[in-house]
Parts: structure tokens; sequence; C-alpha cells
């Protein structure tokens, strides 16, 4: 292996950190939106209720009960 030549003419620059250009909007709810998320949590725990006692259902009808 050669050493490394400096006097290639390489331009190096170091880049300095800047805070970002892009902010994001900041998080402020409608109440539209927190209404739409309101329900759709009550619909998801109300399908996983329903699955769960549909499943418990099937266990009991298989024990003969």
């Amino acid at each position: 292996m050669s050493p490394i030549d400096l006097g290639t003419g390489l331009d190096v620059k170091w880049i300095q950190d800047a805070p970002p250009s892009y902010l994001p909007p900041p998080i402020l709810k409608s109440a539209h939106e927190r209404t739409e998320r309101a329900n759709v949590l009550i619909v998801t725990g109300l399908t996983l209720a329903c699955t769960a006692m549909a499943l418990f259902d099937l266990f009991l009808a298989a024990l003969g009960s």
C-alpha cells in the first residue's frame, strides 16, 4: 500500500450542525380529531371484547357445558 498523498487537491470541508429548517406543526388536535380517536378506541375495545366472548363460548361448547 502506498501512503495517502495529501497534495491531490481534495477540498475537504466540515459540515456545521444547524437546526432543522422544517419544524413539524404543533400538536393541537381539534375536537373532531379527538372525537374520532375516541370512537376508534371504543370500537376497537368492543371488537376485542366480542372476540374474547366468542372464543370463551366456543371453549364452553367444546367442554359440553
